[in-house]
């Protein structure tokens, strides 16, 4: 099988190629910082802390076996001349839908299915852009996109938090968040192409 040729820009703009970092990190502030626990105290009053547990626990074993999974789906794709862009646009576009169901769950069922949607969702883009840098980075400039990417990281949980402890209305929260993802990706996704 032929190796494909990088096509890698002279100069990968490392701040777009990490934007959609933000944005991700911005759900998993308010998600995991937030709303997780406020929505299992409100949907399971007696058994929250349980509640949260189990459900922490099952999100994080969806992430890790959907990052696998993908992962390798992703490399394949790659090498087949994939910018990777179509797990991205599958994840925010996915993770936008989980966020509305998951801050309209009116039962610990729903809640769950939402949860579990989301972290699925989110990791279909997140293995396949832990690849970005040396997809789309010159190996001179990798320092420069990884600082990029951990400031962002940063900066997005603290986004996420700081909207999930502001905005009080659920529908207007999940759209916040959705509307983030949706344009970081979108940003991130037009340096790949």
């Amino acid at each position: 099988m032929p190796a494909v040729t990088s096509k890698v820009p002279a100069v990968a703009d490392p701040f777009r190629l990490a934007l959609f970092w933000l944005g991700i990190q911005a759900v998993w502030g308010a998600i995991l910082g937030i709303s997780l626990q406020s929505r299992t105290i409100e949907l399971s009053p007696a058994d929250a802390l349980l509640v949260y547990g189990r459900l922490a626990t099952a999100g994080a074993f969806v992430a890790a076996v959907v990052q696998v999974a993908i992962g390798f789906w992703s490399d394949a794709r790659r090498r087949k001349g994939s910018r990777r862009i179509e797990f991205y646009a599958v994840g925010a576009v996915g993770g936008a839908a989980a966020l509305a169901l998951f801050y309209d769950a009116r039962s610990l069922a729903l809640l769950t299915a939402a949860y579990v949607a989301l972290q699925a969702s989110l990791n279909v883009a997140i293995g396949p852009y832990q690849a970005i840098i040396p997809d789309f980075v010159q190996r001179l400039r990798i320092g420069v996109a990884s600082s990029w990417m951990a400031a962002l990281q940063g900066a997005g949980n603290a986004v996420g938090a700081l909207a999930a402890s502001f905005i009080t209305n659920a529908k207007m929260l999940a759209g916040t968040l959705a509307a983030i993802l949706l344009v970081t990706g979108a940003i991130t996704s037009s340096v790949c192409t």
